[in-house]
C-alpha cells in the first residue's frame, strides 16, 4: 500500500491567495477613492459628479452612475471610480450633493490629477449648501489592488 502525503489544509490556502495576488499583479487600475465626509446628515440619496475643468466634459454624471438612492446611515460614504488611461495627467473636478426628499441639505467639492496605474484618494468634506468648501484633494496614491510589491 502506498503512503500519500497529507499536506495541512491551512498551507493550502495561503497558496491559493498567494497564486491569486501573482495572478493579479499585471493589472493596474486608474481611478479614485472618494471619501465623503457627511458628518451626522441625513440624507436619502447622494449625487457625484466628475468633470474635466479644461474641457467642461461631464466624466461622471450625477443623474446616471454617480447617483446613489438610500436609505442611508449618516455617516461617511465611500466610492471606488475607475477612470480611463487616455485621462492620465488630466485635471478632474469632483462634486458630491446630499438631498434628502429631493433638497439639497449638503454639498462639497475637490480637484484631482489622474495618474495612470494609479487610485488616488480623494476626500469630498460637506458643508451647507451654497458654502465655499476647500477644493483640495488628499492626493495620497494607493496602488490599485492587488498589491505587487
Amino acid at each position: 500500500m502506498r503512503r500519500r502525503a497529507r499536506i495541512p489544509f491551512g498551507i493550502c490556502i495561503v497558496a491559493a491567495g498567494l497564486a491569486a495576488a501573482v495572478a493579479g499583479c499585471g493589472r493596474q487600475e486608474t481611478g479614485a477613492h472618494v471619501y465623503v465626509r457627511l458628518g451626522q446628515l441625513e440624507y436619502d440619496e447622494l449625487q457625484l459628479r466628475v468633470t474635466l475643468p479644461a474641457t467642461g466634459d461631464t466624466v461622471v454624471d450625477p443623474a446616471t452612475d454617480g447617483r446613489y438612492v438610500g436609505p442611508f446611515r449618516p455617516g461617511d460614504q465611500d466610492t471606488i471610480i475607475y477612470l480611463s488611461d487616455a485621462l492620465d495627467g488630466s485635471a478632474l473636478h469632483l462634486e458630491a450633493t446630499a438631498l434628502r426628499t429631493g433638497m439639497t441639505i449638503g454639498a462639497g467639492a475637490a480637484d484631482m490629477l489622474v495618474a495612470r496605474g494609479t487610485i488616488k484618494v480623494v476626500e469630498i468634506v460637506m458643508g451647507p449648501p451654497g458654502a465655499t468648501t476647500p477644493s483640495t484633494a488628499n492626493s495620497s496614491t494607493s496602488p490599485a489592488p492587488p498589491s505587487c510589491w
